[in-house]
């Protein structure tokens, strides 16, 4: 008769560690496929106004210290930094709105100057293509990496809890 409850117990947890295994692993997904054009800032009155697509929104909504490790592990992918480094931001300086942008108009494109929270990019729009490039510089990657290692250990030294 033990073993009868026993039985049941024993897929109940199986399931319950089954399902943690899912959400890491569709977080990791999440994380593989995220990259620059996860989300976009319009300016509005000088504040930065963040627009997620759905993949940032569902690492931001479930966000947790092993999506920041990662999101700052992405720092360094060039592909990646600027989505992660707006989702750091909305997540650990959620009041942080500073934003400031250049624009130069050239023969076959225009090139924008970006500053958001630190964080200098440039995009370059080809008029003919109608396409746009993201370049962020190897050396503003690397000053974002330091600045958010620091911040994570400045909070978590304070006793910060991810929500």
């Amino acid at each position: 008769m033990k073993s009868l409850f026993l039985l049941p117990a024993f897929f109940i947890c199986q399931a319950c560690l089954a399902q943690k295994q899912v959400a890491k692993d569709s977080i990791d997904f999440y994380l593989n496929k995220i990259d620059n054009h996860a989300v976009s800032i319009s300016n509005n009155y000088n504040l930065a106004a963040v627009k997620m697509n759905n993949d940032a929104k569902i690492l931001y909504d479930n966000a947790d210290e092993y999506i920041i490790d990662n999101l700052m592990a992405l720092l360094e992918n060039e592909n990646k930094a600027l989505a992660c480094h707006v989702l750091l931001t909305k997540l650990l300086e959620p009041d942080s709105k500073s934003f400031y942008y250049t624009t130069e108009d050239l023969t076959d494109s225009i090139l924008v100057s970006y500053k958001y929270n630190g964080l200098v990019w440039k995009a370059v729009f080809d008029k003919i293509s109608l396409t746009n490039k993201i370049r962020i510089d190897s050396l503003e990657m690397k000053k974002m990496k330091t600045y958010w290692l620091s911040k994570k250990e400045s909070l978590l030294n304070k006793g910060h809890k991810w929500h």
